[in-house]
């Protein structure tokens, strides 16, 4: 369910199915050193991403109107790409997104982007918004590999945005806020709801760990991990959990995304309760 994220970080790894799948897409949109304008490939394929019934897509664009960018990026779409701008649906919105990226200065630009695509009354859920980021960190990242003449920042800001929205712990400091962090919850909740499971993670779930057993689980960044864990936890709701993670960040994104029979604390914290200051 996140299939653009697992082929960015396959493609980094240089696994083999990865570069073919990569090397066939950007031939199939003709996203090449020789094509002229070939960023309008990069912008077509984006504009294909799916969204979900339940986003309006005139809603997304109301919410991306704040950003400086927005006429911007309209107005290009509507001169290179008419036969998108004309559509109402998803292709026009996410097509403004790319270009709006490909505009991008800074960070701090496309951090106002995923404000705008986060807000309530856009109700784009979070895989949707971090899918299509990933698109285009994967198209960018292929691009200069093959001395494609595009700026290395732009895949820059967007990885670090990416990092950023991943790593990043959130004080919820007023009911705003709380609001956003409770969507953004029901957002991933949702969507695990929808996930067809590979038959590795089916394994997973069908078997009930036993006091004292050790089930050792191996799996690349981005396959699923977490979401699995949290599957796991929700079908055996008779049994505590608990989450350890190496950051503070990991752990408060982990206290957002498990059910309450899963504790989630990092390792310092588990020694710090057990032993208290030396």
């Amino acid at each position: 369910f996140i299939p653009w994220k697992k082929l960015y970080h396959h493609y980094l790894m240089r696994e083999d199915s990865a570069l073919r799948r990569v090397e066939q897409i950007l031939q199939d949109f003709s996203i090449t050193k020789e094509q002229e304008g070939c960023v309008l490939g990069l912008i077509t394929l984006v504009s294909a991403a799916p969204v979900r019934g339940k986003a309006d897509p005139s809603a997304v664009l109301r919410c991306l109107g704040s950003h400086h960018l927005f006429s911007k990026a309209q107005v290009c779409v509507a001169n290179k790409l008419p036969h998108l701008q004309s559509k109402a649906g998803a292709e026009n919105v996410w097509a403004i997104v790319a270009v709006m990226v490909l505009f991008s200065d800074s960070v701090g630009d496309i951090q106002r982007l995923l404000e705008c695509l986060r807000r309530p009354c856009s109700n784009l859920s979070v895989v949707e918004v971090t899918e299509v980021l990933y698109c285009i960190a994967t198209l960018l990242f292929a691009m200069r590999d093959r001395n494609i003449p595009i700026t290395n920042r732009i895949h820059y800001n967007v990885f670090y945005c990416l990092y950023l929205m991943e790593n990043s712990s959130v004080t919820v400091g007023n009911v705003e806020e709380e609001m956003l962090a409770l969507r953004c919850r029901q957002d991933l909740w949702s969507s695990w709801d929808e996930v067809q499971l590979t038959h590795e993670q089916q394994r997973i779930l069908n078997h009930r760990i036993e006091p004292g057993q050790v089930v050792k689980i191996m799996a690349f960044a981005g396959t699923g991990k977490t979401s699995t864990l949290a599957k796991y936890a929700e079908k055996f709701p008779e049994l505590s959990f608990l989450y350890v993670a190496f950051n503070k960040a990991v752990a408060e994104k982990g206290k957002r995304v498990f059910p309450r029979n899963v504790t989630c604390k990092t390792f310092h914290s588990l020694a710090f309760g057990s032993v208290g200051k030396q």
